[in-house]
């Protein structure tokens, strides 16, 4: 089963607030929030991206910019001055640069990262209206959605959620696997139950939200069909994950259901 296990850096981020991005109010920020992008014209026309996917800027809470513009994400502290945006925010360390993940791209993503990479550096203007985001170097201009409104969260409940991978550990340390593509999936419905197919074998349960982000599964069963090593082991995590309490994180068609003793699936909505 094939893994990948990333060290993410907890950053700290100079803000410099000006009256595009407002000044102490967070609706009119982007920190806290993500963009993807809807258009990007260079002099004027339309530029086309790798294979239509859309650029995704992150300004997280722990202030970092996090950019995704192919297969691999950037990560570093930014800031903003005047209304220019300036990644890394220390350009007076010689040591600072840009973090990224290392896996292997096709070569039109990598062309495309290292494309954006570089116009991020380059401290282009950056201008916040609303959920719209622009960011401008030169005759470029790359036009972003807030991603709650381009993408919007798919409901916990009445989707069919593919399980596509298994996560084992918490936090800077998780790490990912991929899990047979047998036809796994789970279906959470209004009664608050659940059923679901391991690839193997069929289970159901009840659960309930007691708050956001958080849920607590009883009355599991599952059938006892025997299964191969691979499918055998997504079953031994499904059973752990749906047996107790989990948190639950949903971000557009992704989501994650992780067990408090450090198990969990990645799940995916059509």
């Amino acid at each position: 089963m094939a893994r990948l296990r990333l060290r993410l850096l907890g950053i700290g981020w100079l803000l410099t607030t000006t009256s595009l991005l407002g000044c102490g109010n967070s609706a009119a920020s982007p920190w806290g929030r993500d963009f993807l992008s809807t258009q990007v014209l260079e002099a004027g026309r339309p530029r086309p991206l790798a294979r239509d996917e859309p650029i995704r800027l992150e300004f997280r809470e722990n202030h970092e910019l996090r950019v995704r513009a192919g297969c691999n994400h950037m990560f570093e502290t930014a800031r903003i001055q005047g209304t220019q945006l300036v990644w890394p925010a220390d350009r007076t360390d010689q040591h600072a640069g840009i973090g990224t993940t290392l896996i292997a791209c096709h070569p039109d993503y990598a062309a495309q990262e290292d494309w954006v990479g570089k116009l991020l550096q380059a401290k282009p203007t950056i201008v916040l209206r609303g959920n719209e985001l622009v960011i401008t170097h030169g005759t470029t201009e790359i036009h972003l959605l807030d991603r709650k409104v381009a993408d919007p969260d798919r409901p916990l409940v009445g989707t069919r959620w593919t399980i596509e991978s298994e996560i084992s550990g918490r936090g800077p340390e998780a790490s990912v696997g991929s899990v047979p593509d047998h036809g796994a999936y789970v279906v959470f419905t209004a009664d608050h139950r659940f059923t679901g197919f391991s690839g193997c074998n069929g289970f159901s349960g009840k659960f309930a939200q007691p708050a956001p982000g958080k849920l607590e599964f009883s009355s599991f069963s599952i059938t006892e069909k025997a299964c191969d090593d691979d499918t055998g082991r997504l079953e031994r995590t499904i059973t752990d994950v749906f047996r107790d309490a989990a948190s639950l994180r949903i971000d557009a068609t992704a989501a994650q259901i992780e067990s408090s003793r450090g198990h969990g699936v990645g799940l995916r909505a059509p």
